[in-house]
């Protein structure tokens, strides 16, 4: 078998290392096998479908949006105008694009944060951190959810503002706020913390991409779906869904739990929470925090608000928590117990995603992924404020030296 092999082919395995390969390998057949699934039966378990139901709305200029509850198109026009483009390719290979693309956004950005060395993570645990993310991301990947490509983006624009690539720090949050409203949380707390270099770029690429669909239709009819989007999204209350497609989020929690909170209580509680997490990044930035310390608490805490308090958060958009959860899951932390919280949580995740896959009464374990998201934002708040660890010795951290290390601590004064 080995002499069927291209001569460089086992001396690049071996550079890669087994458990490498074997996460590459793991990563190809996955895809490879919903490839195949989507080719003999691509209306089972796959909503993207309705995605390319939109874009032909779009080109005819029909309605986008409806008020069936949970039901329908629920992204922004921009996003319909790029399901138009899809839509011209035959079924299959549009639904093959849309999970390449989701995938490459989640994998090449959790590939640039390793290499830029965020969190102290060895590069004998990379391997690790990609074979983790993959039964968290699967299932979206599978039935066409745009979770992937929603942290992606916001994976890419935490970077861009760590690399100081502004213009794409701001077009990527941009995007992912077009496809999904709540990813602008993540915006303005990079808003918040660089409001010079960020704010103004964000609100010009929010600005230029929300015009961009009327150059491409009639003015009249794309002001009139930007009318049904507001609409339908500002009159959707999914906290008064049957429980099967109710939020899975914090409200879940304190309605198991027997705990009354009324509605306005609990949007109280959700602005309470985003002005916390608000305060602690803005304290970061004043008290000039290494950059590395502050964007990785910001993302992090960004991404717990969004899933345990955000609008419309479902078993699947807990995929936003996996590479947050993942990275901390296998970073190394002095002493060693201080990742526990982070282990646990990600082991709730597993276990919710499995649940949701392969159990029928999903209902009755419904609050296991909220839970584990409520243990992680702990652990994250004590994490980021803790000096020591983020004061301690990075050496481990891929590709940095030393004299950037200590540039970098000042690159925010």
């Amino acid at each position: 078998m080995a002499d069927l092999l291209p001569p460089a082919l086992p001396q690049r395995l071996r550079r890669l290392g087994f458990l490498n390969s074997v996460v590459i390998g793991l990563w190809a057949i996955a895809l490879a096998g919903i490839f195949v699934r989507l080719t003999l039966a691509p209306h089972q378990h796959n909503i993207f479908p309705t995605y390319l139901q939109a874009g032909r709305h779009w080109a005819e200029g029909s309605g986008l949006y409806t008020t069936d509850r949970g039901r329908g198109f629920v992204y922004s026009p921009l996003a319909a105008e790029f399901f138009a483009v899809l839509s011209l390719l035959p079924e299959a290979p549009a639904n093959i694009f849309w999970r390449l693309l989701n995938a490459a956004a989640l994998l090449g950005a959790v590939w640039w944060w390793l290499q830029l060395g965020l969190q102290p993570i060895p590069k004998k645990r990379w391997g690790l951190v990609f074979l983790l993310l993959l039964p968290l991301s699967l299932g979206n990947l599978s039935n066409g959810q745009a979770n992937p490509l929603v942290i992606g983006l916001l994976l890419f624009g935490i970077l861009g503002a760590r690399t100081e690539r502004w213009y794409l720090a701001a077009l990527c949050v941009a995007l992912a706020t077009y496809l999904k409203i709540y990813p602008l949380a993540v915006g303005l707390l990079l808003a918040l913390v660089f409001p010079l270099k960020f704010a103004w770029r964000l609100a010009a690429a929010l600005a230029l991409l929300g015009v961009l669909p009327f150059c491409l239709q009639r003015p009249s009819y794309v002001l009139g779906q930007y009318g049904s989007w507001i609409a339908t999204r500002a009159s959707d209350d999914r906290h008064l869904y049957e429980t099967r497609i109710a939020p899975h989020d914090l409200w879940l929690v304190l309605s198991t739990l027997h705990i009354p909170i009324g509605e306005y209580a609990y949007e109280g509680v959700q602005l309470f929470a985003a002005a916390a997490v608000a305060l602690v990044c803005l304290a970061g930035r004043l008290r000039r925090w290494p950059m590395d310390r502050l964007l990785v608490t910001l993302f992090t805490l960004g991404c717990c608000w969004m899933v345990l308090l955000g609008p419309a958060t479902e078993s699947p958009t807990y995929a936003l928590m996996a590479p947050a959860v993942v990275l901390a899951s296998v970073q190394e932390t002095e002493p060693k117990w201080l990742r526990a919280p982070a282990v646990f949580a990600l082991a709730l995740l597993l276990a919710g995603f499995g649940i949701n896959s392969f159990i029928s009464h999903k209902d009755l374990f419904a609050i296991v992924q909220p839970v584990a998201t409520i243990i992680f934002s702990c652990y994250a708040v004590i994490l980021a404020l803790t000096p020591p660890f983020w004061a301690r010795d990075d050496s481990v951290r891929a590709g940095r030296r030393p004299e950037q290390e200590a540039g970098l601590r000042t690159e925010i004064s």
